[in-house]
């Protein structure tokens, strides 16, 4: 894995500000229910409708700006996988172009075929998904869906039916972190 992380070098600054940028996201999805709390005890106790409807307009204008961080997060995650992915499969055509033919032919034409497309992809989508994920929490059911999604389109159907009956459920964990 080392031996892969210097074909991110040339990508800082998105591996640095596609995670900020969802930090960003996160901030502004957890001031909504501030937001919601004031509007209920301020604006609706006292039947402040010129209130409500301003801070409404402050939770629209936070859905708005969260939106325009995650889409600056998921620009700045894919400009980073797909130049990493670039740089890989260069590196690899040019090491498979410095093998013998000796050696092309031990290994195998559809072997390297398989190295340069399905292999070089794999690693690209892993990145593709770590830069908006390198924080931690708990997105709760929406995580185990989307690990269900990806071990069915990774064509292990096993995986994905252990991952969606037996993870840990994370908004049981939260309810029970609120509780205590």
């Amino acid at each position: 894995m080392k031996r892969l992380l210097r074909y991110l070098k040339n990508h800082k600054k998105q591996l640095v500000f596609g995670p900020f940028f969802k930090l960003l996201e996160a901030i502004f999805e957890l001031i909504v229910p501030l937001v919601m709390a004031k509007i209920i005890d301020v604006g609706i106790v006292n039947r402040d409708s010129a209130y409500v409807l301003k801070m409404s307009g402050v939770i629209v204008l936070l859905g708005v700006c969260g939106l325009g961080f995650a889409l600056t997060c998921q620009f700045l995650a894919a400009k980073c996988a797909y130049g990493f992915g670039t740089e890989l499969r260069e590196a690899l055509y040019r090491h498979i172009n410095s093998l013998s033919y000796t050696s092309i032919d031990r290994i195998g034409t559809s072997s390297l075929v398989n190295r340069l497309t399905n292999d070089s992809m794999t690693v690209q989508n892993g990145v593709n998904m770590f830069v908006p994920r390198y924080r931690c929490g708990c997105n709760g059911i929406y995580d185990r869906y989307a690990a269900v999604t990806r071990a069915f389109c990774g064509g292990s159907a096993h995986l994905g039916h252990y991952i969606f009956h037996y993870a840990p459920d994370c908004t049981d964990v939260q309810e029970d972190a609120a509780e205590a």
